[in-house]
C-alpha cells in the first residue's frame, strides 16, 4: 500500500489511521497493535543505515494520499549524536521539503517526487501500482574476503528468505526478489529441488496444508515426511503444526554442511525467526528439515517472545502467564518429537504396562514452577500436619528476573533493557545481587564494553553500579543499553558480601 498516512508526527491522529510513513521515517518505535504482524516499525529500521557505510537511505514511495495517488520522496541519515552551537543533536538527519518557519521537513510530493525517484532507482511505479522503494547508499556487504559479493547476498536470501521464493503459491506470501551485477540479473536457485532447503520447503507446505486443508499448493516430494499436532494438554489446545523429513544429503552440499535444525516461523509472516538446531540422523548421507508454525489463534503468543531483532522466542520476557505457557510448552514439545523422530529406537516402553505421555505430565508440573513474572503462593500446612518450626533453610537465597522491558536507548539503533530482580529465599538481612552481560554468539558469549552500557540499578531517578542489596520480597531495577542488532546474555546471581 505504500507508506500511506499524515506526513506530520507531531500531530494527532485519530484511531484507526494509517501511520505507516511517519512510523518508518520519524518514529522510533511503535508498538506491534495488528494481529498475526510481523513486527513494529522501531529497531529493526535501523539494520538499512548501519548497513550503509555513510548512514544513509532514500526512500520513494508511492501511496494513497488525500487527493488520489501520491509519490513521496525523502532521505534520511543516522549518526551519533553532537554539539553544536550550545545544542545538543540527534544525530538523525532528512532531506525533503523544509518548513522554514516550522524547522522541519516534510517529503518532496508530486511530479518532483516521480522525477527524483526515476533519477535515482533502477524501477519505478507503474499504472496505479503503490509500494515503496529503498536506497541504501554504499552498502557494506560482508563476503568474508571472498570477494564475491553475489554469493554471500544469495547466501543470506536463502537462509533467510527461502518461504518467499517457493513458486506457485499466493501473491500475499511471494517475494519477488532480483539480484544485480552491474545491470545483469543473477539467477537464485529453486527452492524446490535444492539440495539442503528443499526438505524445508516440502515441511512448509505440508505444515500450511494442515492449517489451511483447502490451500492448493503442493511440490514434489519423494522421501518420507511427517505433521504433528503440536498441543497442551491442560488446556487441551492447539498451538501449531510441526512437519519433519528425512532426505539424502547431495555432493552439492556435502563441502557445506547437511540440514539439521526446525525453522521456526510466525504464522502468516513465514519469515525465518530461528533455526533450533539439534542432533543429526544417525545414518551416513542423511540430513533432516522440519519447520514450525503456530496457529493464527496462538501467533500473539509468539510475537510476545520475540525480542527487538525478532530472532528468537524467550519465554522470559513473556509476561503473561497463559501466553507464556502456549511457547514454553511449544518449544518443549518441538524439542521432543523432533529427537523422537531421529531416533526412534531410543526409547523402548513395555506395552503392558499403561503410559501416561510425557506432555501431560510435563504440563501439570510447569504449573509448579515459579516463572519470571509470576509469584509463588506461600505452602498451606494440613490438617494431621504438623510444621517444623525453627529449623534453618539448607536452601541458599537464589536471584530471578521478575521481568524484561524494552525501550529504544539514549543513542539511535541502541535498546534500553530494564530488568526486574528479586531474590527468592533471601535472609531477613537480605543478600547481594549483581547482573553479568555479555554479547551471545553462536557456541558462547563474550564480554564487550562498547557494544553494552551498563547503567545499573535505578534508585530514586539515578544508577548505582556494582551489586545490590535485596531483602525478601524486594524487587529492584537493572538498566544497560546495547546495540539492537545484537543479543546480550543476562545472568542475574547472589554473590557474597
Amino acid at each position: 500500500m505504500g507508506l500511506n498516512g499524515p506526513v506530520r508526527n507531531d500531530q494527532a491522529v485519530d484511531p484507526g489511521t494509517d501511520t505507516n510513513f511517519i512510523d518508518l521515517l520519524f518514529n522510533v518505535g511503535a508498538p506491534r497493535d495488528v494481529h498475526l504482524g510481523a513486527g513494529t516499525y522501531g529497531f529493526g529500521k535501523t539494520v538499512a543505515y548501519t548497513t550503509s557505510r555513510v548512514g544513509t537511505v532514500v526512500y520513494w514511495t508511492r501511496c494513497e494520499g488525500e487527493e488520489g495517488l501520491e509519490d513521496r520522496f525523502i532521505a534520511s541519515a543516522l549518526g551519533d549524536g553532537y554539539d553544536a552551537d550550545g545544542k545538543r543533536y540527534t544525530g538523525r538527519h532528512w532531506w525533503g521539503r523544509v518548513i522554514d518557519d516550522e524547522n522541519r521537513v516534510e517529503p518532496v510530493t508530486g511530479n518532483l517526487a516521480r522525477e527524483l525517484g526515476s533519477l535515482l532507482f533502477s524501477r519505478g511505479f507503474e499504472g496505479t501500482e503503490t509500494g515503496t522503494s529503498i536506497l541504501i547508499l554504499d552498502p557494506i556487504i560482508d563476503d568474508g574476503g571472498s570477494g564475491d559479493a553475489i554469493a554471500t547476498l544469495t547466501d543470506a536470501i536463502l537462509r533467510n528468505l527461502w518461504p518467499k521464493l517457493l513458486r506457485n503459491q499466493t501473491d500475499r506470501r511471494v517475494m519477488r526478489i532480483r539480484l544485480q551485477r552491474d545491470g545483469s540479473d543473477q539467477a537464485l536457485p529453486a527452492i524446490e529441488t535444492h539440495p539442503q532447503f528443499g526438505g524445508y520447503a516440502a515441511c512448509l507446505l505440508a505444515v500450511r496444508s494442515a492449517q489451511a486443508p483447502d490451500l492448493d499448493e503442493r511440490i514434489s516430494w519423494q522421501f518420507p515426511l511427517d505433521t504433528y499436532e503440536v498441543r497442551s494438554q491442560r488446556p487441551n489446545k492447539l498451538l501449531g503444526h510441526l512437519a519433519l523429513t528425512r532426505y539424502p544429503v547431495t555432493e552439492a552440499i556435502v563441502e557445506s554442511y547437511p540440514s539439521r535444525s526446525v525453522a521456526l516461523m510466525r504464522n502468516r509472516a513465514e519469515l525465518v525467526v530461528k533455526y533450533l538446531e539439534r542432533h543429526q540422523i544417525g545414518v551416513d548421507g542423511f540430513q533432516w528439515a522440519a519447520v514450525f508454525k503456530p496457529t493464527e489463534e496462538t501467533d500473539d503468543s509468539f510475537a510476545d517472545a520475540e525480542p527487538p531483532a525478532h530472532d528468537d522466542w524467550i519465554v522470559a520476557s513473556i509476561t503473561d502467564p497463559r501466553r507464556k505457557r502456549d511457547v514454553n510448552i511449544s518449544l518443549r514439545e518441538i524439542r521432543k518429537i523432533t529427537d523422537a523422530f531421529l531416533s526412534p529406537n531410543r526409547t523402548n516402553v513395555d506395552s503392558s504396562k499403561p503410559v501416561i505421555p510425557t506432555g501431560w505430565v510435563g504440563d501439570m508440573l510447569s504449573d509448579l514452577i515459579p516463572h519470571p513474572g509470576e509469584r509463588q503462593p506461600a505452602p498451606s500446612s494440613k490438617k494431621g500436619k504438623s510444621e517444623r518450626r525453627g529449623g534453618k533453610r539448607s536452601a541458599k537465597p537464589q536471584a530471578r528476573l521478575v521481568e524484561v522491558r524494552y525501550a529504544p536507548g539514549s543513542r539511535l539503533g541502541w535498546t534500553r533493557t530494564s530488568l526486574d530482580v528479586e531474590v527468592d529465599r533471601a535472609p531477613v538481612g537480605g543478600a547481594s545481587v549483581d547482573v553479568d552481560l555479555t554479547v551471545g554468539i553462536e557456541g558462547g558469549s563474550w564480554p564487550d564494553d562498547e557494544t553494552i552500557k551498563r547503567l545499573g540499578w535505578l534508585a530514586e531517578g539515578n544508577f548505582a553500579t556494582g551489586p545490590r542489596q535485596l531483602k525478601p520480597k524486594q524487587t529492584a531495577t537493572y538498566v544497560y543499553e546495547a546495540r539492537s542488532e545484537l543479543a546480550i546474555d543476562v545472568e542475574v546471581r547472589v554473590v557474597d558480601r
